[in-house]
């Protein structure tokens, strides 16, 4: 099976904000088999076991909440992987389905479901990322959180998968800094088969953007990508660059950081833009979401940002 990639299926860990979630419901601790108790104010999240046969290689989105009834942060997650478990990545959606629904993941779901990040952890070392203290995600009211789950036996024995991920919930508090994504991106890429071919993507920044964090992000054909910010009057800063792209990367891509004091500074005016670069193996034309080119980051402010082929939405 090919793996499928989501545009925030990235290494990103929440960092652990000051205080313990007041008044929100926590699970008892589970005697469930590997899993031990659950820490102290956090919230355990288990997924469907999945019978696995031999060789087998599946991805799956399973809902674990209803629709949020008033906003809520995520000061920390944390995660152990089993044998059988290659990813698990948490996200809020906005596609609301019954508590406990499972089904194969798809890549229009990065289109549909308004997938944001919550947490993640995985093999290929989800995680690398860890947002400063005090800075956390907030899911607003109307989301609902959802897990995606990627299992691989590699035995020669049919197995089990199973996975849980413990996350620590807060009421927003005023001094929480709220991390928002500004994403730049263009879905009519096209590569050509049995080519190297390259792309651009251009964005001119609508507001003022203070960048804590940015990464690259591209699929398995990639093999080099780049973001830069091109100033008003024509001076250029580097953002990201990734000369030699490496396929663990999909999941897992190498972030430049910025202090929260003293970010980087996108101003209105400025442009981003993003070069990708890749080598299409394959008989046929590769386009979006099987291959993408985009950039994003996170910055302090309570909400994200897209730009679409250099329309913000």
């Amino acid at each position: 099976m090919r793996r499928a990639a989501s545009i925030l299926a990235v290494g990103l860990t929440i960092g652990c904000a000051q205080g313990s979630p007041p008044d929100l419901e926590k699970q008892p601790p589970s005697d469930d088999s590997g899993m031990g108790p659950v820490p102290e104010g956090y919230t355990r999240f288990v997924t469907t076991p999945r019978k696995l046969a031999p060789g087998e290689e599946v991805m799956l989105n399973e809902w674990v909440t209803a629709p949020e009834e008033a906003d809520v942060d995520i000061v920390d997650v944390k995660g152990e992987v089993a044998t059988t478990l290659h990813h698990f990545v948490l996200y809020s959606v906005t596609t609301a389905e019954e508590v406990g629904t499972v089904r194969p993941w798809q890549e229009t779901d990065q289109l549909t479901l308004g997938l944001r990040m919550a947490g993640a952890f995985g093999k290929e070392a989800l995680g690398s990322y860890h947002f400063p203290p005090d800075v956390v995600l907030r899911v607003s009211a109307g989301r609902s959180l959802m897990a995606n789950v990627h299992y691989i036996n590699a035995s020669t024995e049919p197995v089990t998968g199973h996975a849980w991920i413990d996350v620590k919930l807060a009421k927003p508090s005023p001094n929480a800094k709220v991390a928002g994504m500004v994403t730049s991106l263009d879905t009519t890429l096209s590569l050509p088969p049995h080519a190297q071919s390259s792309y651009d993507v251009t964005c001119v920044v609508a507001e003022d953007i203070g960048l804590i964090a940015w990464a690259n992000h591209m699929h398995e054909l990639g093999s080099a990508v780049d973001t830069e910010l091109v100033r008003a009057d024509g001076t250029k800063v580097d953002v990201r660059r990734d000369p030699t792209w490496s396929p663990e990367w999909v999941f897992d891509p190498p972030f430049s950081t910025w202090p929260v004091e003293s970010p980087l500074l996108l101003r209105a005016g400025d442009t981003l833009h993003t070069r990708c670069t890749w080598n299409n193996t394959e008989a046929g034309a590769v386009a979006f979401p099987r291959e993408m080119c985009l950039g994003f980051g996170f910055f302090i402010g309570p909400k994200d940002l897209t730009c679409l082929a250099g329309k913000w939405l």
